[in-house]
């Protein structure tokens, strides 16, 4: 089945959801990690209970993920998933590419696409 990242918001939430899943799906796949294709849903929360703007995201990992082969599970490991510097640096990285690169298409009048598919 095919990877579709897509976030229906303003562009600095949908750069924020591609962040967040390409950050995690890359750490996943990092055989000093997991090794493995992680599954990841995510909900963006924009609103407070008294509707002031605070836009975040929610995620549910799984503890591991299929192998490669797609015939075996990894298990994470016990204690935590990833480190959070690691987690925070990569994030960020992304993140700042993603505005950079959405800020230089708006300069050119190009259409703005913060979504990514990975064929079968």
């Amino acid at each position: 089945m095919p990877l579709v990242i897509l976030c229906k918001e303003n562009g600095s939430s949908s750069a924020k959801c591609l962040a967040n899943s390409e950050t995690l799906l890359q750490l996943g796949r990092d055989p000093k990690r997991v090794g493995a294709q992680l599954g990841i849903t995510s909900v963006l929360h924009t609103w407070t209970r008294d509707l002031r703007l605070h836009a975040h995201l929610h995620c549910i990992v799984t503890g591991g993920g299929l192998h490669a082969d797609g015939n075996r599970w990894l298990h994470a490991r016990e204690d935590y998933l990833f480190p959070e510097k690691v987690l925070g640096k990569l994030f960020r990285g992304k993140l700042l590419a993603l505005l950079a690169s959405a800020s230089e298409a708006l300069t050119r009048n190009q259409p703005l696409l913060l979504a990514r598919t990975r064929p079968d």
